[in-house]
C-alpha cells in the first residue's frame, strides 16, 4: 500500500506546507502544526457533509480537496483525510523513535 502523504498532489498541497516547523502554533498550551489542525477540523466538516449538513454557509468540498490535494466524492475524500491523519500520527511516531535512538546513541559516546 502506498503512503498517501508522499503522493505528488498531496506533496504539492498547502497541507504539507503548513505541516512544517514554521507553521506551529499553540493549541491549549501544546504545539501543533497548522496543517494537522486543519486536517482534524476538515475530517469533522466532511463527516457533517456526508451526513447531509454543511459546516457553515460558505463551506465547499472543493476547498477541502484543493487544500489537501485529494480527489473523489465526499465519501472517498473522507477516507483519504482519515488516512492522512493516520499517516501523520504514524510518521510522527517514527520521528520520535528516531530521536530516541539518536539520543541513546549519543549518550553512549
Amino acid at each position: 500500500m502506498n503512503i498517501l502523504t508522499y503522493t505528488e498532489p498531496v506533496q504539492d498541497s498547502r497541507y504539507i506546507a503548513e505541516c512544517s516547523d514554521e507553521a506551529i502554533f499553540s493549541m491549549n498550551g501544546n504545539p501543533m502544526h497548522r496543517g494537522y489542525y486543519n486536517l482534524v477540523v476538515s475530517i469533522r466538516d466532511v463527516k457533517l457533509f456526508v451526513a447531509g449538513m454543511k459546516a457553515h454557509r460558505s463551506w465547499r468540498l472543493k476547498d477541502v480537496k484543493d487544500y489537501f490535494g485529494v480527489k473523489g466524492n465526499k465519501e472517498n475524500v473522507l477516507k483519504q483525510l482519515i488516512r492522512l491523519r493516520e499517516e501523520y500520527i504514524a510518521l510522527g511516531e517514527m520521528d520520535r523513535q528516531e530521536e530516541e535512538i539518536n539520543k541513546e546513541y549519543h549518550e553512549e559516546e
